[in-house]
């Protein structure tokens, strides 16, 4: 039995070149970072990600194009370095890179790399064991490829506002763009999918992601309730079918609440054993109206606090859940501080910074926060030098005719 190497990260030895922006795609690469992947952050003066100019800024100091919070986050564990590819040099020092690389990630408008001559049909010939992802936000082809999407219009697209609101108002938009978080972990997914096939069979192949599907993918059961059964499902509040108590409810302290799901009758007799109120009815029905019973509930969490009511319930086998808001989640919720999840990584201003860590713990390769977003074009002179063997003079002359830069 061959001993594992400990202190090696998973994807240790894989090169990915970084053709992303904003969140979806630069999240995907993060995913691989995180787990080890040398990731190269390209960019130029005619294509600088946008998430750059961005905050949060450390005490509200703004150092564009470098330390910006969210920027940082997505892009942390990553190189980067700025090339030109509209240009005839930029255009062939990029394939040198592709020649040189696993995988090639970007999340641009559909066919952007082909109109520029550098899409699939030409790098596979540069590199047979590419592996090429583009997570546009439609895909590559459909009436919708040339679409412009963002989270917002994904997640209108794909039925997510249709379910979010109450039965007598309008669609609601949810707080945050969640799309732009399922899709790149997909991506990312089948990147280290195409990798496995690559170690049996050799040769890389081609990712058409389309960022619409992966979103219309996270309401799966009500398009199988449509499939099969004709019926469609449509805004209903905080209620959801089959359940006796789907709320959430107002406890003790400023603002504050719990959520609370009730699904079975054991469930629903341990609590009115809980509450101890004659009031409550020894059974429910699913499809009954619940609102008198939920006044009811009120009465006890409301002199109840939030983590009593989740703590009490939680014993009694019943799902409950705290409403926190960030600063909660942050500073106050000891489960997340016993894991460790947030990190600290060096601001560019000098300073300590806390950001959220790695998700998952792996027992022989723990991966974590190694360093911040990189600065923009901070490692040209390692890629183009070390990697590619350029003199400095050479580099240079390209910064200086705008191929570098």
């Amino acid at each position: 039995m061959n001993t594992p190497v400990t202190g090696q990260l998973t994807l240790e030895g894989v090169r990915v070149l970084d053709l992303t922006w904003v969140y979806a795609g630069p999240v995907c690469t993060q995913l691989l970072a995180d787990q080890g992947a040398e990731v190269i952050k390209l960019e130029s003066e005619r294509s600088m990600d946008v998430g750059r100019v961005g905050g949060p800024w450390l005490h509200d100091t703004n150092t564009s194009p470098d330390g910006g919070g969210g920027f940082t986050r997505v892009n942390r564990n990553k190189r980067a370095i700025t090339l030109n590819l509209k240009t005839p040099e930029g255009n062939r020092l990029f394939k040198e890179l592709v020649a040189q690389s696993d995988v090639l990630v970007n999340n641009y408008m559909a066919g952007t790399l082909k109109r520029m001559g550098l899409g699939w049909d030409v790098l596979r010939d540069v590199n047979p064991r590419l592996i090429m992802c583009e997570c546009s936000g439609m895909g590559q082809t459909g009436p919708y490829s040339g679409h412009v999407a963002y989270g917002q219009s994904l997640l209108a697209l794909a039925g997510h506002y249709e379910l979010t609101g109450y039965p007598d108002s309008h669609p609601v938009m949810p707080a945050y763009t969640y799309a732009d978080f399922a899709s790149p972990t997909i991506a990312a997914f089948a990147v280290t999918s195409a990798l496995i096939w690559r170690k049996q069979s050799g040769v890389g192949q081609y990712i058409d992601l389309s960022q619409f599907e992966v979103t219309a993918s996270l309401l799966a059961e009500a398009q199988f309730e449509y499939l099969i059964n004709g019926a469609e499902r449509t805004r209903e509040g905080n209620a959801e079918p089959g359940c006796l108590v789907h709320n959430v409810f107002r406890c003790a302290g400023n603002d504050a609440w719990c959520a609370i799901v009730i699904r079975t009758p054991a469930e629903w007799s341990a609590f009115c054993a809980i509450a101890g109120d004659s009031r409550l009815p020894a059974s429910l029905e699913p499809a009954g109206d619940t609102s008198h019973i939920e006044s009811i509930i009120e009465e006890w969490t409301v002199t109840r606090s939030s983590a009593e009511v989740m703590e009490t319930l939680q014993a009694a086998g019943i799902e409950a859940g705290r409403v926190q808001n960030t600063a909660d989640i942050v500073d106050g919720d000891e489960h997340v501080q016993q894991r460790g999840y947030f990190e600290t990584y060096e601001h560019l201003l000098g300073e300590q910074v806390r950001v959220d860590g790695v998700p998952f713990k792996m027992s022989l390769t723990p991966a974590h926060v190694r360093k911040p977003g990189p600065t923009y074009g901070g490692d040209n002179d390692y890629i183009f030098g070390e990697m590619l063997g350029l003199s400095a003079e050479r580099i240079n002359e390209l910064r200086q005719s705008g191929v570098i830069g």
